[in-house]
């Protein structure tokens, strides 16, 4: 909870408040990722650290699905305001960065999805095209006109994304047998 508090305080309040700095508005936000995990696994599994190619993968999925939400955010306000005015880091992002970088925090992730699969489970190598599904899913999502991806807790609206999830666990659970 301290560093939980600690993140927040560096994101929001000034003088650092690196919500309004490129690259690392992400890079911290996304950050509550591995470290929800990590409380997660703390609970289930005290006594042994978490390999740390999943927490990477928790990381760099928070990555992509908050520059996402940025891209959304962008391309959404853009066509209807200046969106330094919704968000000071659009100074430096625009949608062709804001589309590159998701896709290099979607591949990154995916590396490190796969350096987990191949170190402690290799059967789960068969969730491989369901997980690429789902990042694809993300993308189609985000270039909506008003995507939900830009309250991503709504993401439970699209129903094709909320199946492929629900497969993708069932799978895993049944790999994992």
């Amino acid at each position: 909870n301290i560093i939980f508090l600690f993140f927040g305080i560096l994101y929001n309040v000034e003088p650092f408040r690196f919500k309004n700095t490129f690259l690392i508005d992400v890079l911290l936000e996304a950050a509550n990722n591995p470290l929800r995990f990590l409380m997660g696994w703390s609970i289930l599994i005290p006594n042994y650290y978490p390999p740390i190619s999943i927490v990477l993968f928790f990381w760099l999925v928070g990555c992509f699905l908050m520059t996402m939400k940025r891209y959304s955010e962008y391309n959404f306000l853009s066509k209807r305001i200046d969106p330094t005015k919704y968000r000071k880091s659009f100074k430096t992002y625009n949608s062709q960065n804001l589309f590159d970088l998701s896709i290099l925090y979607s591949l990154l992730s995916f590396f490190f999805f796969a350096i987990f699969i191949i170190k402690y489970k290799l059967e789960l190598i068969l969730l491989s095209p369901v997980t690429c599904l789902i990042y694809i899913r993300i993308f189609k999502i985000s270039q909506k006109k008003n995507s939900i991806i830009m309250n991503v807790e709504k993401i439970y609206k699209d129903t094709k994304f909320v199946y492929l999830v629900f497969f993708s666990l069932l799978f895993s659970i049944v790999l994992l047998q």
